[in-house]
């Protein structure tokens, strides 16, 4: 990868290097590209909520009183102002959406078919985006390893990838991320689709590997996209500081086979029978019941007569 004289053309491509003879520039343009990750640190928090406040309401009512006060001043404004003005703020309070739901948060590895696939987020001049404090023009790193966070949501909408770098840490002080840059990629789901996975995880006999399958908005070089082959390796771009929009396809985990209790073995006393869930009893032929000398003795004579029989039919034989 060319990481020099990368410059911002228009949302959809990102020209680098020098030009050629021809007279062409190369290119990173700008695609929906699948990946995959796999991940087996991760937790499900469940949470529910109440309330929330939401200043973006239509309140007429106070919208002229506002208007009144700052040109008259609050003596001015009538009762009915007055207490409209006040209860304008209590109006923000409304029922948190949704409801309750359940947050997967975790690590997660990039995989690809059969060639490696990696994320790399470097800075690009003319950026009209910037926002951090200072422009590091020398800024890239390549990922492999992911934040993952899918959160429930009231509508499925598009999520995002971005560096939790320097410009975030500004701002917020996360201890789950310490002081190196991290890529995250944070998600959408419906709440019932999401406590139905916990739920289904948590009856597994053993913690699955959780697959989820995702496309990005994001750079590719021209010339590594023409290789289309599933062995070549893949790397895809993110521009530093940005948020690159993100969809979640599916999340998938191999559902584990569950053993059955096995019977205790007859006359084996039930409480203090220790049987493996691993194992299973063959079934077995029911015993034969006990023969009684009076049977017995009755057997033994029909087996003499046979014989009898069976001689004198022989001397029979013989005789003719």
């Amino acid at each position: 990868m060319v990481s020099d004289n990368r410059t911002w053309v228009h949302p959809n491509a990102i020209r680098r290097g020098e030009k050629y003879e021809s007279g062409r520039y190369l290119h990173y343009f700008r695609h929906w590209h699948s990946f995959t990750m796999k991940m087996d640190d991760y937790r499900f928090i469940r949470w529910v909520a109440s309330h929330n406040t939401n200043n973006r309401n239509d309140d007429p009512a106070f919208d002229t009183a506002a208007k009144k006060l700052s040109e008259q001043g609050w003596e001015a404004l009538s009762r009915e102002e007055q207490e409209a003005f006040a209860e304008h703020q209590v109006k923000y309070i409304g029922a948190e959406t949704p409801q309750d739901g359940v947050i997967l948060e975790g690590w997660g590895r990039l995989e690809g078919g059969l060639g490696e696939v990696t994320i790399t987020a470097f800075a690009v001049d003319n950026d009209p985006h910037w926002r951090s404090s200072k422009f590091d023009d020398d800024y890239e790193k390549t990922f492999r390893k992911v934040r993952v966070t899918v959160l429930s949501a009231a509508e499925e909408h598009p999520g995002a990838l971005w560096v939790w770098g320097e410009s975030m840490r500004e701002y917020k002080d996360d201890d789950m991320m310490g002081d190196e840059d991290v890529l995250c990629a944070q998600f959408y789901m419906l709440p019932e689709k999401l406590k139905a996975l916990a739920r289904e995880v948590a009856a597994q006999p053993a913690r699955p590997t959780l697959t989820l399958h995702a496309q990005g908005l994001t750079f590719q070089d021209e010339v590594e996209a023409s290789l289309s082959e599933p062995w070549h390796p893949h790397e895809y771009v993110i521009i530093y500081d940005h948020h690159h929009q993100a969809i979640l396809n599916s999340i998938r985990f191999e559902i584990q086979a569950q053993s059955t209790p096995a019977s205790p073995p007859p006359g084996t006393d039930d409480d203090a029978a220790v049987t493996s869930p691993q194992v299973r009893f063959a079934p077995t032929a029911p015993a034969a019941a006990p023969v009684s000398d009076a049977v017995a003795k009755n057997l033994r004579g029909v087996k003499y007569a046979l014989w009898i029989l069976a001689a004198a039919i022989m001397l029979a034989a013989v005789i003719r």
